[in-house]
């Protein structure tokens, strides 16, 4: 494997694994509800499993100013392969769980503990994959190879939908509630120790040694430093993703299609996968097109596309028909890769490399931890209390309005030499 290649593998592979548990949970949101909170109604089962769920990215800050810190200091390499290492063990664990029944409070309690593990490696790994695979991206290509970072998080959906199906499929209902939900979980160390082991074996960014280890340019306290000079652009840098339109469409879809709409679990699969597929597809073309015409006019074009489309979706949805829902997503797909495929990019593009894992980390997990992980938790809320199935709708257009208002303030990076 060239050396590009591994670039790309080891910088995927960890969010691949962060997403994969994203659809793992989300697919056994249902199962973990009633396994971890018995007492109450379905409702109140899958309210407490999403809460769980958005309890995860309350660390994700944390994550970000320690790994921040340990990348900005002691390299790109180290702080990116053990967020990797750490992630792999909370996701294993999970696994290994007692239930409400066996453990009483001891087993929620542990579910919280692991799941705020999770969110504080996830803090670490955005900030890692970004800055090494970009710092290490040829300039005129840095949209084009920044697509694949972004791309990793619906592989790893991907990968995770598609295991958790396999298991939901050959097992029984029975079997699926006593042991079977615990399978996938344990399996996410097919994925985490094989990344590890390629990340270590990798070098660190020239960018990095040249401008910030040979030159003895390294500092301190990154966290400070950021927040004193450049502050306003990790406030710009916060409204870059749109988390709730990907939230809503990437991990409440299954759940939303299941239980609001009663699809079947093939059925659901079929219209995610297939909203997937184009999405990882149309990444790369987006990408391109950041490289050749800015970083800004793909972005605002998704926003745009995501506020337009998301109603008309959502109603094609509630026809109950497979082959319309497939149409319907892909407007959706390509609107949020033209949000998501030039981030990686952007956010490199804003800060220094002395201070970069830092200054893109933070603002980007603290913007997950307040507008992305609870989205499932407010989606299924907005419906209970309204009684309206395409509340979440409200959730997409909001975020993509402001977005749009923000980013169009943004300076365009295109072809900015990195300092």
């Amino acid at each position: 494997m060239d050396d590009a290649r591994k670039v790309v593998l080891a910088s995927m592979i960890g969010n691949a694994m962060e997403w994969y548990d994203f659809a793992v949970y989300g697919y056994f949101a249902v199962v973990i509800g009633e396994q971890f909170f018995s007492a109450g109604t379905p409702t109140v089962q899958l309210l407490s499993s999403f809460a769980v769920f958005g309890v995860g990215f309350v660390a994700r800050p944390l994550g970000a100013v320690v790994f921040g810190h340990f990348g900005d200091v002691h390299g790109r390499k180290k702080a990116f392969s053990v967020s990797l290492l750490l992630m792999c063990a909370a996701t294993f664990l999970m696994g290994l769980l007692p239930n409400h029944e066996t453990a009483g409070t001891f087993a929620v309690v542990a579910l919280v503990v692991l799941r705020l593990l999770q969110g504080f490696s996830n803090g670490g790994e955005f900030g890692g994959s970004v800055a090494y695979l970009t710092e290490n991206a040829p300039p005129t290509k840095r949209g084009f190879w920044g697509s694949f970072q972004q791309n990793s998080l619906v592989i790893g959906l991907m990968i995770g939908t598609i295991v958790s199906v396999t298991i939901t499929s050959t097992l029984t209902a029975d079997q699926l509630s006593a042991w079977g939900w615990r399978l996938p979980f344990l399996a996410g160390v097919l994925l985490g120790i094989p990344g590890y082991y390629i990340r270590m074996k990798l070098a660190d960014t020239a960018e990095y040694t040249e401008k910030v280890v040979n030159p003895g340019e390294k500092t301190r306290r990154p966290i400070l430093e950021a927040l004193q000079l450049h502050w306003k652009d990790m406030f710009r840098a916060f409204w870059l993703p749109a988390s709730p339109a990907f939230y809503v469409m990437m991990t409440f879809l299954p759940t939303y299609l299941a239980t609001q709409l009663f699809y079947t679990a093939t059925e659901g699969l079929l219209i995610t996968l297939a909203m997937q597929v184009i999405y990882v597809g149309m990444m790369p073309l987006s990408g391109k097109l950041s490289d050749k015409i800015g970083r800004k006019p793909v972005m605002l074009g998704g926003y745009s596309l995501a506020a337009i489309a998301i109603y008309p979706v959502f109603m094609a949805f509630a026809l109950q028909s497979v082959p319309i829902a497939i149409l319907a997503v892909i407007p959706m797909s390509v609107a949020l890769s033209g949000m998501f495929a030039p981030l990686a990019a952007l956010i490199t593009e804003l800060f220094p490399a002395r201070i970069r894992y830092t200054a893109l980390s933070v603002p980007y997990n603290i913007h997950a931890a307040i507008l992305g992980g609870f989205t499932p938790y407010i989606a299924t809320l907005l419906i209970s209390v309204t009684g309206w199935n395409a509340a979440p709708t409200l959730l997409v257009i909001g975020i993509s309005v402001v977005c749009f208002i923000v980013v169009s303030t943004f300076p365009e990076t295109r072809g900015r030499k990195l300092t």
